[in-house]
């Protein structure tokens, strides 16, 4: 499935540049309208998951530099992608929710299959599974675990038509688990299937977030990137002379923000963020950080390699919610 990565628009905002791949372990609400849930199911902590339902595609492009969530595959937590729709005729904004859902893990189940009907031309109004009936096979039930690392923003029925379409990496259906085992031919049978998701914590998260900076940040505009998320990220503050503000997201790239410096055009930072569901990621940690000084020397000879810049260390502190 063909999709553009970015619209002029966020193109322009970002200045198409490449992210810094060097990380260091030092981030609002999910898709507000109400969703096509079918079942909910209460955890121990009783937590009510909504479980959606879509017609599925899958894509092999890789992006260059990176996928609308900000993002290069190298730096995902898991191989396995996927992005959310952009768009939803039925009510303007799909589950990508505008950059609000990126980073975030979701559960995929494998439901039924299209035979003897046209389920792949995706024209708006067509429908899916055209004069064809949906069946359960071999696959269905199979699970897996998914980020969100893009949006699927085409004005097709696939994705203008359903609200909560999935569009998969084609790498990862061969990655699909059921009754304890890996399932593997599922690539081949794929033909754009149902399946029903949910939002959830990443599986056996440890550490801490990651930031970075993109290779062209500057003195005055600062941007970051910030992944190894446990349920994503909604909002980011800044501590700039004392007081706490808004950073801006990046367009609808969600998991670049631009920051600003503790004091006016100064080099250290102290950020903290709020996960998609709105609670302070690592119980109200804050993050102070500062240019690193090979970083810095490029900055300031005007030369951008392309190399690797891992942050300063990181110093963490409390603040109260």
């Amino acid at each position: 499935m063909r999709r553009t990565l970015l619209s002029l628009f966020a193109c322009l905002t970002l200045l198409c540049a490449v992210l810094v791949a060097g990380l260091s372990t030092a981030s609002a609400s999910p898709a507000g309208a109400a969703p096509r849930a079918l079942v909910g199911s209460a955890s121990a902590t009783s937590v009510i998951k909504a479980l959606y339902a879509s017609w599925t595609t899958t894509f092999t492009q890789k992006w260059g530099p990176y996928g609308n969530c900000g993002v290069p595959v190298a730096q995902l937590d898991t191989a396995s992608y996927a992005a959310l729709n952009a768009y939803s005729a039925s009510g303007g904004t799909g589950a990508y929710n505008n950059g609000s859902n990126c980073g975030r893990m979701i559960t995929v189940a494998i439901g039924g299959t299209c035979i003897n009907g046209d389920n792949s031309g995706g024209n708006v109004g067509k429908g899916f599974c055209v004069g064809g009936t949906v069946v359960n096979d071999a696959y269905t039930g199979a699970t897996q675990t998914y980020q969100i690392a893009d949006s699927c923003p085409d004005y097709n029925n696939w994705c203008w038509n359903d609200r909560y379409h999935l569009d998969l990496a084609q790498s990862s259906l061969g990655n699909f688990v059921k009754a304890g085992k890996v399932l593997t031919g599922l690539g081949a049978s794929w033909n754009n299937r149902q399946v029903t998701w949910s939002y959830t914590s990443a599986p056996n998260y440890t550490g801490d977030i990651k930031i970075g900076f993109r290779k062209d940040a500057q003195r005055y505009w600062n941007s970051i990137v910030i992944t190894h998320l446990k349920d994503g990220i909604s909002t980011v503050q800044y501590l700039k002379d004392g007081v706490w503000r808004a950073a801006t997201m990046s367009g609808q790239v969600g998991q670049l923000f631009t920051i600003g410096a503790t004091v006016a055009g100064g080099s250290a930072f102290q950020i903290r963020a709020f996960d998609a569901n709105g609670i302070p990621i690592k119980a109200g940690t804050s993050y102070k950080f500062s240019f690193p000084a090979s970083l810095r020397r490029i900055l300031h000879g005007g030369v951008h390699t392309g190399h690797l810049f891992p942050l300063a260390s990181v110093r963490q502190d409390r603040f109260a919610v």
